[in-house]
């Protein structure tokens, strides 16, 4: 392949990442907001930062309660079953 032909198949996905780094780049620097991010996030550090949480992120809904009976939150994080 040429250099030209290089150019001319990967710029419409230049202008895709570039459109989208325009629109959502200032979000870079936002902070956590306290709404759901601090109950989501922040206080689930000790359990989200190890990759032994990762099966349970499929069977707990997004407040990690576990699934199933008894769980009546409408949010749902990954394949929770009701």
């Amino acid at each position: 392949m040429t250099g030209q032909s290089l150019t001319r198949r990967y710029f419409p996905l230049l202008w895709i990442t570039l459109l989208g780094f325009l629109i959502y780049g200032q979000t870079l620097t936002y902070d956590y907001t306290y709404l759901d991010d601090h109950e989501i996030i922040l206080n689930q550090l000790d359990r989200i930062n190890t990759l032994s949480y990762l099966p349970k992120a499929f069977t707990e809904d997004a407040f990690h309660t576990p699934a199933g009976k008894g769980s009546t939150t409408p949010f749902a994080d990954g394949l929770v079953r009701r």
